[in-house]
């Protein structure tokens, strides 16, 4: 006799079964789907590489979300940690765009090499140009890092002010509702 039919018959015994299908319960979809999920999405972000992903990674709706999040725990802590979290993914989104394009870097320059050894003057003047176009890309990225401190006119001003802004409206909007309840009541009374 197996594990599974002692229970079977401990249950048979008191009037039910296993083999029985329960009572149709209804589960709500959002508990198990997530409608707001985007497959592409983290595709295209998994595929873009260096100041792409950056620009991706800026453009999302931070005013959403600092209001999504205030309405969900409204403490100046809380924002303080979020906007944080904001520079700390966009600080390691900037060392990975270093590495890929250092990586780049080297392997421009060992086409180089080749190329130059070679005497293929047209792919050689192509190369140089990518080169020269990834060093613009370094530059870009460099002084995006120096910048990223300062909250209110560095690169991502633009993501600590909205984030700011919409947790800043939510605790508003409860401030508000808060007040014109309060207004009922004492018109009520």
């Amino acid at each position: 006799m197996g594990w599974f039919n002692i229970f079977k018959k401990s249950n048979s015994q008191n009037g039910s079964s296993l083999n029985q299908p329960n009572e149709n319960v209804s589960i709500p979809e959002d508990v198990f789907i997530e409608k707001d999920f985007n497959p592409s999405e983290l595709n295209l972000m998994t595929s873009l590489k260096g100041l792409d992903k950056i620009y991706y990674f800026l453009e999302q709706d931070f005013e959403t979300k600092g209001f999504n999040d205030a309405i969900q725990c409204p403490e100046i802590e809380y924002k303080n940690n979020a906007i944080d979290l904001i520079k700390k993914q966009l600080n390691t989104l900037i060392f990975e765009a270093f590495d890929y394009y250092e990586s780049e870097m080297c392997k421009i320059d060992a086409m180089i090499n080749i190329l130059e050894r070679n005497g293929l003057i047209d792919t050689l003047t192509k190369a140089k140009v990518n080169k020269t176009t990834i060093e613009k890309k370094l530059d870009r990225l460099k002084e995006i890092q120096s910048t990223l401190e300062d909250m209110e006119k560095g690169f991502a001003a633009k993501a600590f002010m909205a984030y700011e802004l919409g947790f800043k409206r939510a605790i508003n909007n409860d401030a508000l509702k808060s007040i014109q309840k309060i207004n009922v009541n004492l018109s009520e009374q």
